[in-house]
Formats: C-alpha cells, sequence, structure tokens
C-alpha cells in the first residue's frame, strides 16, 4: 500500500517542539475514543507494575531470597509462553466470554489459595 501520510507543508520553517507536542497532546485530548483507551492503558500498566512490586515485597516478608523471587517470575514468564502458545486454538475452540470467565476463575482460586495457606495478610 503507497499512500501519502503528511501533507505538503505550506511553510517549511522548523516550529519549536514544544509546539509540535502542546499540538499532538491537544489532538489527542479531543478524540475520545483515543483518550479512553489510553488512559485505561496506563492504569493497566501502573497495575500491573504495582503488582510486581507487591510480589516482591510479599516474597520478601516471607523470606524468599532474590534467586528464589527470580523463580516466581520465571514460572509467571513461562504461563504466559504457555497461554501465548494455547491462545489462537482457545479462542477457536471457545467463545472469548467463556475464557475470560476461565481466566478470572483461575485467578479467584490461586488467590483465595493463598490466602488460606496465609500468604495473604
Amino acid at each position: 500500500m503507497r499512500a501519502r501520510f503528511q501533507l505538503d507543508r505550506q511553510d517549511a520553517r522548523r516550529s519549536r517542539l514544544s509546539a509540535e507536542i502542546r499540538e499532538g497532546l491537544g489532538w489527542h485530548w479531543r478524540q475520545p475514543v483515543i483518550r479512553f483507551l489510553t488512559l485505561v492503558s496506563a492504569a493497566g500498566k501502573a497495575r500491573y507494575g504495582a503488582g510486581y512490586l507487591l510480589i516482591i515485597t510479599v516474597a520478601e516478608q516471607l523470606g524468599a531470597s532474590s534467586p528464589w523471587i527470580g523463580v516466581v517470575f520465571s514460572g509467571a514468564a513461562v504461563g504466559v509462553l504457555a497461554g501465548a502458545l494455547v491462545a489462537d486454538r482457545a479462542t477457536r475452540r471457545f467463545p472469548l466470554g467463556r475464557i475470560a470467565v476461565v481466566r478470572a476463575s483461575a485467578g479467584a482460586g490461586a488467590s483465595s489459595t493463598c490466602r488460606a495457606d496465609g500468604l495473604h495478610g
């Protein structure tokens, strides 16, 4: 696909970077869907970051060493890779809503197990 994505510039003078950033942010803010998705994405990234910090803090309070905390994160990475390998087949076989319910139930079950074992305060 060949397309021109930039308009011809009437004024070849370089504008200030801050003015271009302000213009881009203004455009971004006036797009309700893009603005919403950006805010949701930012909140998700903060939540994931806080989750990782919580895992490290709880593991340290339980006396886990740095290598064991690394093993926990490595195990999570293996789980993510396994999920990526089966995701295509799972989405073809099951409706997305069912996958979401099973995933949420598994997360709730894991959380309940940790609470029963006294791993949560």
